[in-house]
């Protein structure tokens, strides 16, 4: 049996290294191979590493013209690795811009011969059988141009079959964070549907109109969160056709990128057969032949990658490796080291829950008849079933492990020594999900969202050096922390939303930055509007709050919301609770470019008390819905202001846990 060599270091991504080596045998025999590794600081999550090596056993059954081969697998030092076969070529975002640098873009001939390609390789992915004679039904998850290899010699492979899903390995502790390449996501994944062969299908659709078009589908530079709004909003009916593509093309395109999932091909090969027919019918002859004379003329003097495989070092694989022999046991970690309470001492959090009211009793059983059927934890379930809010049940976790809880713009304001950031740097502080933020005594406080993992809590003592306190925090507001801290300035990676593949990324449906959307409505809209809109006098018993906007009479019928830019909101969409004026609150761009607003119920001034001085920030008061005068202002009900509430929005939920003063002077 041959061994590997590593010769040098090709590329460096965000989950793994790509190592040139070669297989050498007997008798002088040597192979040229592509090995990747994963990074050191994702292998230190098992969940990671398993779902890595599960994926990759998979995708040893795929052989194809138009796959990647995955060759073999093992582990060295702890790390998964893949030995696949090397590809001399580059990946299709590099050649899109050679090509546009040049001058000589791709031509639709090629465009049609290169996604056609790509939709044979889905489906042979999700068709061929596996070794129990079962269809594999392997997603890809990631189809973007820079997982598409052109070979020097003119052939398409895709690469990274599975590693998008083995990448998210680790259970996420809240359900309202999205993770995926952004610009790249089907709109169902949006609303939390698990990725299929349809929406392999989809961004196949949205690879071909980027290479026809130049640019990509949803292109909105770093603005994450207009990125999905466009992907939310999408309708392939509103969809025009590149320049300079067959006018046969489109009712292709159109279907490809569907909406609805059933309204797209049922499987990939239909796609690949319709662009296959267009080449035909044109007479179009594209082939290797063809791809390899423009790969030529784009990489002239492009040195092949196996010229030279001298040297290498040897590839030590933990399956031959002598195991040194066992360590003597040591004491496991106890929860008493850590200030957390210990097993024994704890209350069961769902009775927790329900009397501290964020759940009833039915749901309580709904919960635990979840966790008993598919696993998991209770508080997970609650907060995945929008039973209970993240941040709340947070809360109700501190205090029953006994352990402080810190809010997100607490957590925020944190700044570690320079001592602790030596000691804790960026890398260990993403994988292991934790922040140090204050010391006190030779003690660490570290933020972290699973407190009870002691396993990790030792980790962490033995990177800092010091006995450690963990504290509470939300996954949100903590990867925001770790951004800041990091990053530099706050307010370049406060709402620093990218790919997957960026380690500050904050990919989420549900994050909105309203600061900036209050500065510009302030800067913007307020002055450059509101003089057009004439105040009116308030009618009598009419109660007006700071920054509301009066129009004038007989402009909009009565009791109808009005924005401050002028715009009417939707009569009777919600109405307010007794004593409760409607705030909206902008959540997303429309499709025709306008704000989404959503109404939400804020306390209706009492008559005769002192007049706020401001609203709720990045909230815009409107005109409450007709009361009776001798009807009472009455406190809306708890749970109806918790059912239309966003997880990440704090409506006054009282605080369970102890919350952690920061020492200012140990900043």
């Amino acid at each position: 049996m041959g061994h590997y060599r590593i010769i040098r270091r090709l590329a460096t991504g965000g989950m793994a290294e790509v190592y040139l080596g070669k297989l050498v045998g007997a008798g002088g025999f040597e192979k040229p191979v592509a090995i990747k590794r994963m990074l050191p600081s994702l292998a230190a999550d098992p969940a990671s590493a398993a779902a890595f090596l599960a994926e990759a056993r998979l995708c040893v059954h795929l052989v194809h013209p138009n796959v990647v081969q995955v060759l073999d697998l093992g582990t060295t030092a702890g790390a998964p690795y893949l030995v696949m076969e090397l590809v001399d070529g580059e990946d299709l975002r590099k050649i899109l811009n050679v090509a546009s640098q040049a001058g000589a873009p791709l031509q639709p001939p090629e465009v049609i011969h290169v996604v056609a390609c790509v939709a044979e390789a889905l489906a042979y992915a999700d068709e061929t059988a596996g070794p129990n004679g079962q269809p594999l039904h392997v997603v890809h998850r990631d189809v973007n141009p820079s997982n598409v290899m052109i070979s020097m010699a003119g052939e398409v492979k895709l690469a990274d079959f599975g590693v998008a899903k083995a990448a998210d390995g680790r259970q996420s502790t809240q359900g309202n964070l999205l993770k995926g390449k952004l610009g790249y996501l089907a709109p169902e994944l949006l609303s939390g549907a698990p990725a299929q062969h349809a929406s392999d299908i989809f961004l196949t659709g949205v690879l071909l109109f980027e290479l026809l078009a130049g640019r990509p589908l949803f292109a909105t530079g770093s603005n994450a969160g207009r990125t999905l709004a466009m992907i939310a909003a999408h309708d392939e009916n509103q969809l025009d056709l590149p320049a300079g593509a067959p006018e046969e093309l489109l009712p292709i395109l159109r279907r490809a990128l569907a909406r609805d999932p059933a309204m797209r091909y049922r499987h990939a090969s239909h796609f690949a057969s319709d662009l296959r027919t267009i080449l035909e019918d044109r007479r179009w002859r594209v082939g290797r032949e063809q791809l390899a004379a423009r790969m030529a003329s784009l990489f002239p003097g492009r040195a092949k990658l196996d010229q030279d495989l001298s040297g290498g070092v040897p590839l030590q694989d933990d399956r031959s490796t002598q195991q040194p022999p066992p360590p003597p046991p040591q004491q496991r970690p106890r929860a008493e080291d850590f200030g957390v309470a210990p097993r024994s001492q704890r209350r069961r959090l769902g009775e927790m829950l329900v009397e501290a009211g964020l759940i009833t009793g039915v749901q309580l059983q709904t919960l635990l008849a979840r966790q008993r059927q598919e696993g998991g934890k209770l508080g997970e379930w609650a907060v995945s079933l929008e039973y209970a809010p993240a941040r709340a049940v947070l809360q109700v976790l501190a205090k029953q492990l006994g352990v402080p809880f810190i809010t997100d713009e607490k957590l925020l304001e944190a700044r570690p020594s320079a001592e602790m950031i030596a000691n804790f740097p960026q890398e260990i502080a993403l994988r292991l999900l934790a922040l140090p933020v204050s010391e006190r005594d030779g003690t660490a406080f570290v933020a972290m969202t699973d407190p009870a993992n002691l396993e990790k809590l030792d980790m962490i003592r033995f990177r800092l050096g010091m006995k450690v306190r963990p504290i509470v925090c939300t996954e949100f507001g903590l990867r925001r922390a770790i951004a800041r801290v990091f990053g530099g300035r706050g307010d370049e990676l406060k709402w620093r939303q990218l790919d997957a593949s960026d380690p500050l990324s904050l990919l989420s449906t549900r994050v909105i930055d309203f600061e900036a959307i209050q500065r510009r409505t302030d800067a913007e809209t307020m002055i450059a509007r509101v003089p057009t809109m004439p105040p009116a006098a308030p009618a009598a018993g009419t109660t007006t709050l700071p920054g509301m906007i009066t129009p004038a009479p007989g402009a909009v019928p009565a009791g109808t919301p009005v924005t401050p830019g002028g715009a009417v909101m939707p009569q009777g969409a919600v109405t307010a609770p007794p004593g409760y004026l409607l705030a909206y609150v902008p959540t997303g761009i429309g499709p025709d470019g306008q704000p989404i607003y959503v109404a939400v119920p804020v306390p209706q001034p009492v008559p005769g008390a002192a007049t706020p001085q401001a609203v709720v920030p990045g909230m815009m008061p409107v005109a409450p819905a007709a009361q009776p005068a001798a009807q009472p202002a009455a406190p809306a009900p708890r749970n109806d202001l918790r059912a239309n509430a966003s997880r990440e929005i704090d409506f006054g939920d009282e605080d369970f846990g102890e919350e952690l003063e920061l020492d200012d002077s140990k900043r």
